[in-house]
């Protein structure tokens, strides 16, 4: 039988729910790894996104954010300790409008708050 990424992923996350500690752990250490890539940017951040960063997180992966996000934070804190507080969002509208949002460039407005719901908000 062969199971791809994101089936061995499903099946992690379903076990994690059932209470099984080494899923928590994969998913826990998956989130950490997923901060990594907001640490390596941390020096080049302005100190008002470093104030109050807000993250878009895109893919069925965050269906399983309660087990990551406490990895996640850990991570952040640990090796990213100029960001004061993260909010994490998921996507209303497709990502096709952030790439016509970037187009159009001033010429229209801009209704972020409308195109994503906030999962997740924490002071760092």
């Amino acid at each position: 039988m062969l199971i791809t990424l994101s089936g061995f992923c499903k099946i992690v996350a379903m076990a994690a729910q059932n209470g099984d500690p080494m899923s928590k752990w994969i998913l826990e250490e998956a989130g950490k790894v997923l901060a990594k890539h907001i640490v390596a940017l941390a020096p080049k951040m302005s100190p008002e996104v470093k104030a109050s960063l807000s993250v878009v997180c895109i893919g069925s992966v965050w269906k399983s954010s309660s087990f990551l996000v406490p990895g996640f934070v850990k991570e952040l804190k640990a090796n990213a300790p100029e960001i004061k507080g993260v909010t994490l969002l998921k996507l209303k509208a497709p990502m096709a409008t952030g790439a016509c949002y970037m187009a159009a460039d001033n010429a229209i407005a801009k209704n972020y708050d409308q195109n994503t719901e906030v999962f997740f908000k924490q002071a760092l």
